[in-house]
């Protein structure tokens, strides 16, 4: 190879240069230090290493296998039996398999495949990171084969594989893992979590479909593949290959924070570091970002002019109260709600008294809708123009020991649209009989 090089106040001159390309040393101590870096120093994180990279390859055999339409079968650890297991029934592994997926670093059987997640070739040897050893037993044309995954006495992570037998079972992996116990709650969360982000009918947590964000009121679906978080302290989320990528600043308030769910195989796919434990933030991963942050707000606000068609007023306070209150999820939609914020909600012109427990009280026409946050008790048909001792009975009595607001009969707002709960009427209330100790005298004792 020829290289041109030019120095200052000197004519260019053309040298022949050497191209020496990296390689693998044939050195056994450099080898056994890149393999150890490779398993045991690689996760940021090593307890969500093998819960996050053993599903997701269980789930590629199936891909590759064809046989999408069977999920594969998680089993969370307990106290009972602290192991967290992974069988999928996808192409199977022969002992030969084992030797060269499990005691090779960086062979994959994913590589090239555009719809699988795995391609690294570590993922596989991901449990190393964590525990000290894991089993594996694998069947392939009726053979199956059990091999035990630990270190050496120096650290270096090897197989030791039982003789292969004739089982007749189906095709297919189960991977054992032990967990510590003051790590099997923290490894249920962090499945469950995960999984909740899979399609349903991929896989199976202890024999049952796992809930997904549908079910989680935090997460309002917005568009096809986007959720908004409802919740002020959440990073956002981009989900490829059933791995979540969190990014962002936790207390973001310029930006709604999504949970946007991206196709492997599409031009939305984003890179990620090795790890996979995180974004690798390219031009192109800052592109697909950038796109979500300039349509999130867009699909938000055009989700709730449709979510608000039709609703009482107490539905839209109610939708409103459950919004995070930061600057990134104000969109113009909210003054059509009538109230915002920073101002307070009127109840028609009437007054209306707040009754509490530590004997202070409050009156007015209108109230901020930070106060329905703390999920009041409305009192209506309360006829009196002040809260007596004897009414603060009546109200303890009837079970009423925090706070409620206390209203007039006649009153603007719809009464029908609050929810029953949170509705008592105060002929209700004075039909609880208060026991009490007798009256000094001189006392007031209005019963009404």
């Amino acid at each position: 190879m020829k290289a041109e090089a030019a120095v200052v106040g000197y004519t260019k001159t053309t040298m022949e240069t050497e191209r020496v390309t990296y390689s693998i040393s044939d050195d056994v101590d450099i080898q056994r230090h890149l393999a150890k870096v490779l398993t045991k120093a690689f996760y940021g994180e090593p307890r969500e290493a093998p819960l996050r990279e053993v599903p997701t390859n269980a789930w590629d055999s199936h891909v590759r296998a064809g046989n999408t339409e069977t999920p594969i079968e998680v089993t969370l650890p307990s106290a009972a039996s602290p192991y967290f297991v992974v069988t999928d029934y996808g192409e199977g592994m022969s002992a030969e398999d084992l030797k060269m997926y499990y005691g090779t670093l960086g062979a994959s059987g994913s590589r090239g495949l555009e719809s699988t997640t795995g391609m690294l070739g570590l993922g596989a040897k991901s449990p190393l990171a964590y525990a000290q050893t894991f089993t594996v037993t694998a069947t392939k044309d009726g053979m199956t084969t059990v091999c035990s995954v630990s270190p050496d006495d120096e650290g270096l992570g090897g197989l030791d594989l039982l003789p292969s037998t004739y089982t007749g079972q189906p095709n297919g992996v189960t991977v054992e893992i032990p967990i510590r116990h003051n790590d099997i709650q923290y490894a249920r969360d962090y499945s469950l979590s995960m999984f909740s982000k899979w399609a349903k009918g991929t896989v199976l947590v202890d024999g049952k479909i796992p809930e997904t964000i549908d079910d989680d009121p935090r997460y309002v679906k917005v568009d096809d593949n986007m959720y908004v978080i409802m919740d002020r302290y959440a990073q956002s989320e981009i989900v490829m290959g059933g791995v979540v990528y969190k990014y962002g600043d936790r207390y973001d308030n310029k930006h709604v924070q999504t949970c946007t769910f991206v196709p492997v195989e599409s031009d939305w796919a984003v890179n990620f570091t090795p790890s996979r434990e995180a974004l690798h933030f390219t031009q192109k991963t800052n592109d697909v970002v950038s796109t979500v942050k300039l349509w999130a707000p867009k699909f938000w606000e055009r989700y709730l002019e449709r979510a608000m068609q039709g609703m009482s007023d107490w539905e839209k306070l109610d939708l409103y109260r459950r919004v995070p209150n930061n600057s990134g999820y104000q969109p113009r939609s909210w003054p059509n709600l009538g109230f915002s914020r920073n101002k307070k909600l009127n109840f028609g012109g009437v007054a209306w008294y707040l009754y509490s427990d530590d004997s202070t009280q409050k009156s007015g026409k209108s109230f901020k809708t930070e106060w329905v946050e703390q999920t009041y008790t409305f009192v209506t048909g309360f006829p009196y123009k002040r809260i007596s001792k004897v009414h603060k009975e009546s109200l303890r009595a009837h079970g009423l020991t925090d706070t409620a607001i206390l209203l007039p009969e006649i009153w603007d707002f719809d009464i029908d649209s609050i929810p029953k709960d949170r509705h008592i009427r105060w002929e209700d209330v004075k039909r609880v009989k208060v026991q009490r100790a007798s009256t000094p005298a001189g006392e007031r004792t209005d019963t009404s």
